[in-house]
């Protein structure tokens, strides 16, 4: 081989085989970038109520609501950052709280009944991770649970999420939810709570048009809202997220044909009374008008199953152009629904 010739090939071996040793070091930078950020956006869950009952004194509780500030100004309502004043004097009322026999029984049967958090922390890290495919700019939001002495449920925004363990006691009669209608506190389940954190947390996502004051409208708002948490949450039984049994999803799901029959000899889609409307969309033990087996909350059902439908029509159709869809119209009319019942 010419002595010109086999430089150029030396040369060539040396260039490429340099051009793999960037590639593989810039292979191995974005593999440590990506771990790096996977491990920024790791879901844990703090058992900030374990602290607040451990506290000895006033003084103990107000280190740490000075020490958790995010939860103190959002969760507590502390205005005042500067102001230690506006946290002793909550850190007092913390303390009685946390004093009183009934919330020391709750905050007991909490600890036996939530000693492990990690099945919920992986479902919610799922739940977020498969959001970000969708939403990139979405962080996973600090969150704690706590004893609220049956004053809320959950708190969710766009960086804090707080679970009051309280209202998920439900496996114990005792802790039952006796303020609330049986048919909702039966949906307070420790299964429910990531559903019910997404669904709270991707409201933001949800559009609709504030003139459109139909039955349809607000039918498909719910039914978009469920379409993205079971996106997100694929493994979630419908009955969950409906908030039914799983006897009484199955029976309508046998009387589809009928719950659309009323709807269409009634009229109700574009009915914009809200004593109509809150009939059909609004949870309720049956939906009497349909008759005693029907469950509440029907017109959600439908929306649901009017947008599962117009999306299965529309397979190019992307999560985030039917969330900011707020053409009541459109969706309806393109979903081609039209059920069958099953047998």
């Amino acid at each position: 081989m010419p002595e010109r010739a086999l430089k150029r090939k030396i040369l060539f071996i040396l260039i490429s085989l340099g051009a793999m040793v960037i590639t593989s070091a810039l292979f191995s930078i974005r593999k440590q970038f990506i771990a790096t950020n996977d491990a920024k956006e790791c879901c844990t869950i703090e058992r900030l109520e374990q602290q607040l009952f451990a506290a000895n004194s006033e003084a103990q509780i107000t280190a740490l609501l000075m020490e958790h500030t995010l939860f103190s100004q959002k969760f507590l309502g502390i205005q005042h950052a500067q102001n230690q004043d506006a946290y002793q004097e909550t850190a007092k009322a913390l303390f009685v709280m946390c004093k009183d026999p009934s919330t020391l029984e709750m905050y007991e049967e909490s600890n036996q009944q939530f000693q492990n958090f990690s099945g919920i922390e992986q479902d919610l890290q799922k739940a977020f991770s498969r959001l970000k495919s969708h939403y990139s700019d979405v962080k996973m939001p600090k969150i704690y649970t706590m004893i609220t002495g049956m004053e809320q449920d959950l708190y969710v925004s766009n960086d804090l999420i707080v679970i009051g363990l309280d209202f998920f006691l439900g496996t114990n009669p005792k802790f039952k939810l006796g303020h609330l209608p049986k048919y909702i506190a039966d949906t307070y389940d420790a299964s429910a709570i990531v559903y019910k954190i997404m669904l709270l947390y991707t409201q933001k996502f949800n559009y609709e048009n504030q003139y459109d004051k139909t039955m349809l409208a607000e039918m498909l708002y719910y039914g978009k809202a469920f379409f993205l948490v079971k996106d997100l949450l694929p493994h979630l039984p419908d009955h969950v997220i409906l908030g039914y049994t799983p006897e009484q999803l199955q029976d309508l799901n046998r009387h589809q044909t009928t719950v659309w029959g009323h709807f269409i000899e009634h009229k109700l889609f574009y009915h914009t009374n809200h004593l109509i409307k809150r009939k059909y969309i609004n949870p309720r033990p049956f939906t009497g008008e349909i008759g005693p087996s029907c469950p509440g909350s029907i017109g959600r059902w439908l929306g649901w199953e009017i947008v599962k439908k117009y999306m299965k029509q529309h397979n190019s159709e992307t999560i985030q152009g039917l969330m900011l869809c707020t053409d009541s119209q459109k969706i309806f009319h393109n979903s081609c629904y039209r059920p069958k019942d099953d047998v």
